[in-house]
């Protein structure tokens, strides 16, 4: 009964659409009304609304409504792996229904889904190959859903590899980028930026960066991380924050630490950039220290143990990855004397005095950490171990 009084409903506005010159209100209520009598998504079929339409004399809202179903069939066909069995299969309904479909109105939505299909197929290929010789492939089907493009790339092997992560805009990072940058080119490093915000997808930022990552979401800092060190060529890698200020010789000092071929991890030290403001991690002293990478936002690690472990960990929603991924290299590859605080890598940053907002990001990070207990029996002890092991 309800479909009949659809349907209805679509002839009148059909023989609307033909006598007025609103077409574009009444081609808006045609598929308001589709939408609204559907009652979920699964049951939405636009190919069976463009069949009505053509029933009612009204081909070009019937190839309108032809596209939209075309465009969901191809937004889930890209969502799955091209190496799943039944992928190819689905390729080739979907080609062959937009070849079957093809008119003057709908020839240039055919041409988009082919392209973007073989973006996808491509970017999945990359994808695959970066992760294969990780030997990560284990994280494909997360990272290729994440991954929404690869805006540029570079390939050169280079002394470093600096990885910034962002949701940030332009002027809120600039400072970062520019001063990140110029180092990069003193130190012959790259630098490889993820972005999870497609607002900061600017002329001037693409300019400062190699490598520009853009994912679909925000996924939170370890897995963006984890992303971005795919695109690495180079022995070692630095992770600095996105609205810290590296000083002068910053990148130098990570690079320096590591001619020492024991030394694993390096954390350097925030010192505030305006307003004094400093929590205890911020600096640890004036001399090098056993520590753990706890300072991610201005971290180095050689890139062949942050890959045999898994690197950081993508089950991490806020906090703690530093020791996470320090205990699971201390479990089976490394001593305590192979993980450095070295004051003199200083990255100036403001620390957020305590309100409302800090608090909840103290809350996360608390909550962080009981998950990591769960995780790692003896995390709790982390701490006192690297303090009965100081030089």
């Amino acid at each position: 009964m309800k479909s009949i009084k659809f349907q209805n409903k679509i002839k009148e506005l059909c023989n609307r659409y033909d006598q007025e010159e609103e077409q574009k209100e009444i081609e808006k209520q045609i598929f308001d009304n589709f939408y609204k009598q559907t009652e979920t998504a699964d049951n939405r079929d636009y190919y069976k609304l463009s069949k009505i339409l053509e029933e009612n004399n009204q081909p070009i809202l019937a190839v309108k409504a032809n596209n939209v179903h075309y465009a969901i069939e191809a937004n889930n066909l890209v969502k799955q792996s091209p190496l799943e069995k039944e992928y190819q299969a689905r390729k080739n309904k979907l080609k062959k229904k937009l070849e079957d479909h093809i008119t003057k109105d709908n020839f240039l939505h055919y041409i988009k889904t082919e392209e973007r299909i073989k973006y996808h197929e491509k970017n999945h290929g990359l994808i695959y190959k970066k992760l294969q010789k990780k030997n990560w492939l284990k994280k494909q089907k997360l990272y290729s859903e994440l991954i929404d493009k690869i805006i540029k790339e570079c390939n050169h092997t280079s002394k470093a590899s600096i990885i910034v992560i962002s949701n940030a805009n332009e002027e809120y990072i600039l400072e970062s980028l520019v001063e990140t940058n110029k180092q990069a080119r003193e130190n012959d490093c790259q630098i490889i930026f993820v972005s999870n915000n497609k607002e900061n997808q600017t002329e001037l930022i693409l300019s400062l960066t190699d490598t520009f990552i853009q994912l679909n979401k925000n996924t939170g800092a370890y897995l963006a991380r984890n992303i971005g060190s795919l695109f690495a060529n180079s022995d070692i890698l630095i992770f600095i924050e996105d609205d810290g200020v590296p000083a002068a010789s910053c990148i130098a000092e990570h690079i320096c630490a590591h001619s020492d071929n024991k030394i694993m991890t390096v954390r350097g030290c925030y010192l505030s950039k305006s307003n004094g403001v400093m929590p205890e991690h911020y600096w640890l002293g004036m001399h090098p220290l056993n520590s753990a990478p706890n300072l991610e936002g201005n971290c180095s690690i050689k890139s062949n143990i942050f890959y045999t472990i898994g690197g950081w960990g993508d089950y991490i929603l806020f906090g703690h990855g530093g020791y996470d991924l320090c205990y699971r290299m201390l479990e089976t590859h490394t001593n305590i004397e192979q993980h450095k605080y070295i004051p003199s890598a200083t990255l100036y940053h403001n620390w957020t005095k305590p309100d409302e907002q800090m608090i909840q990001k103290q809350l996360k990070q608390h909550a962080s950490w009981h998950i990591l207990r769960q995780r790692h029996k003896y995390l709790y002890k982390l701490k006192k171990d690297f303090n009965n092991k100081q030089v």
